[in-house]
């Protein structure tokens, strides 16, 4: 696989996974762009669980923005 089709295989991940390029998903992670691309071709596992934990604190953001919202009041 070329470094191109990576890069975009990376960025299709984070888009299909949590709606974000792959700029964002460094930025949220606090690791530099390009260690993520080289980190999913080294180390794909690491990197799925960042944005798997990136995901979650979506959700729970959402979760609590649902549990907080006035419609309930």
């Amino acid at each position: 696989m070329t470094q191109t089709t990576e890069k975009e295989a990376f960025s299709a991940y984070c888009r299909d996974s949590v709606g974000l390029d792959a700029k964002e998903v460094a930025d949220l992670a606090n690791v530099p762009r390009r260690t993520f691309y080289d980190w999913w071709r080294t180390r794909r596992t690491a990197v799925e669980l960042i944005i798997e934990g990136i995901k979650h604190r979506q959700e729970q953001k959402k979760c609590a923005v649902i549990a907080h919202s006035p419609i309930d009041q």
